[in-house]
């Protein structure tokens, strides 16, 4: 089957996943700014089936809502 200019394909599950593993390492490893004006939300409640996800989210106190 050919996809034509128009047609857009949507990549599988594991490619998505794969490429988000390889961008999520990368910001992990990279060497980061050291910023003293952070603030930091932590939320467990976040479930994929039987398991949990803790997700940590940093946003600069400028950035953040007043």
């Amino acid at each position: 089957m050919e996809v034509s200019e128009k047609e857009e394909t949507t990549p599988s599950f594991s490619s998505v996943r794969n490429w988000l593993g390889k961008s999520g390492l990368y910001e992990l490893q990279r060497e980061k700014e050291y910023r003293n004006d952070w603030v930091f939300i932590i939320d467990l409640t976040v479930e994929l089936g039987k398991q949990k996800c803790l997700v940590i989210l940093g946003v600069l106190k400028p950035f953040s809502l007043p």
